[in-house]
């Protein structure tokens, strides 16, 4: 989306006229307080202001020239800023200012890739900053097809759906222009948008007090206020923070993952996202992109990255085989329009490999901790043992009533140092806003894993940090 963008141009100043034939010899210097810049032109000044309200519009707008008329409002501040700071200014009319144009991302950060039509390569919303590295990563790419650096955050495929709709780039955008120069906490959150995509259990989640975070999308906490009383137990090993460092943090935090540590808690991953890879062609074409062996049993899970040409790791996840011809890859929320985009381009053209996002039908909990083993078999109908559902396998389980016929299936794999498991939500896709736990039926005795807490298990949801 473009951003209108002022620049000024001062008429020679004296203090300059050494510099009369030189383009540029001075540093960039910046008003970080004014969120201003000061660029040397031969003898003069160019000045650019973001210090006034975003100024947003499609891009299709864009003309011949980059350019719009300049609105001498919103310069005011920025005049007396910069006549304070810099006194050989005053008094000195513009000999040209004018709106400029600034393609911006949601995130800031430049878009470089292939787009969806094949040759067609895009490297936009690129700042100065990074036009160097830009335009050498994008070269690299039409040539070999990889860069020497890792670029992810740049990719053209990073961006979610939600990404891509007006309303939330105009939100996006107009905040990321505000805050250009602010100095922002790395754990602070983004304030608008909010509650774009919500796990079906979510008002549960709000219940217990959850402080969120955004991930993907996704409403996520980063610990719930309702775990308060776990540091009656814990608190004496969770050291305190003062100032910047304690904010946005919560010495809860660290009693809920002593608390796993030590017995069992459950949290929620519906930030994960799911792939599944079907059809006669699937298992040879997962054995061509992947470093470990595909080719195993039925019930496998295999954790695995998957290489370029020169093997270097373009992903890191698992995959799980549910059938001869059926596996589900599971990868992480934030990457995972990446990871799907990659492996849908290196797919076999016209072959017989399905590929589909099931991340709006299902959703994931993480039940962790040395006793979630002992948990999960109080409630469900199968055996859990660790002969029965060894390391690293993936089964059915029905949990009491659930799924009941027809309405839901549950899989659930044992990775890590817990039980993982995903349960399919027929009742609506998952994401939207459903106002209670569909798994909590009439006739349940106990509902599933997201309901331990109410039935005297002692277990409760837990945050998750972030990166």
């Amino acid at each position: 989306m473009g951003v209108e963008h002022q620049l000024v141009y001062t008429e020679p100043l004296p203090e300059l006229a050494a510099d009369k034939e030189r383009f540029v010899t001075h540093p960039i210097l910046r008003h970080q307080d004014f969120s201003l810049y000061y660029r040397q032109w031969y003898d003069g000044y160019a000045i650019g202001n973001y210090r006034h309200e975003s100024l947003l519009f499609d891009g299709d707008a864009v003309g011949a020239r980059a350019e719009r008329e300049f609105t001498p409002k919103h310069f005011s501040v920025a005049q007396s800023a910069s006549e304070e700071l810099l006194p050989a200014l005053r008094g000195k009319r513009f000999v040209r200012a004018f709106n400029g144009y600034m393609a911006f991302s949601n995130d800031l950060y430049p878009i470089i890739g292939q787009t969806g039509i094949r040759g067609l390569w895009a490297a936009l919303g690129v700042w100065v900053t990074h036009s160097g590295g830009v335009g050498k990563s994008i070269a690299e790419l039409m040539t070999y097809g990889e860069t020497e650096w890792d670029i992810r955050e740049a990719d053209i495929n990073r961006f979610q759906p939600h990404d891509y709709t007006k309303a939330y780039m105009r939100a996006r955008i107009d905040r990321q222009y505000q805050e250009v120069y602010d100095i922002i906490h790395p754990l602070q959150q983004l304030e608008n948008p909010r509650n774009v995509r919500l796990a079906p259990f979510h008002a549960r989640l709000v219940e217990q007090q959850g402080v969120f975070f955004s991930s993907a999308g996704w409403e996520v906490a980063q610990w719930y206020e309702a775990n308060a009383p776990l540091l009656e137990e814990f608190g004496e090993r969770i050291p305190q923070r003062q100032g910047w460092a304690a904010k946005y943090w919560s010495r809860i935090q660290g009693a809920e993952h002593l608390a796993t540590r030590e017995a069992r808690q459950i949290f929620n991953l519906s930030t994960f996202t799911k792939i599944e890879v079907s059809g006669p062609g699937a298992l040879s074409f997962l054995e061509s992109v992947t470093a470990n062996r595909i080719d195993r049993p039925i019930g496998t899970v295999v954790y695995t990255s998957l290489c370029n040409d020169h093997g270097g790791i373009m992903a890191d996840l698992t995959i799980s085989r549910l059938a001869e011809d059926r596996f589900w890859i599971l990868t992480g929320g934030g990457v995972g329009p990446h990871d799907l985009a990659w492996i849908r381009q290196h797919a076999p053209k016209h072959s017989n490999v399905t590929i589909r996002d099931m991340s709006g039908q299902y959703t994931t909990v993480g039940l962790w901790g040395p006793r979630a083993r002992d948990i999960l078999q109080q409630v469900a109908s199968e055996d859990v043992s660790n002969a029965a559902f060894p390391f690293y396998t993936v089964k059915p389980l029905q949990i009491e009533c659930v799924p009941a016929p027809g309405a839901a299936n549950l899989l659930c794999r044992r990775v890590g140092l817990g039980n993982l498991c995903t349960h399919r939500v027929r009742a609506a896709p998952l994401g939207s806003p459903l106002g209670s736990w569909p798994a909590a039926r009439s006739g349940c005795r106990r509902g599933w894993c997201i309901r331990f807490a109410a039935a005297g298990e002692g277990i409760s949801a837990v945050g998750r940090r972030h990166s």
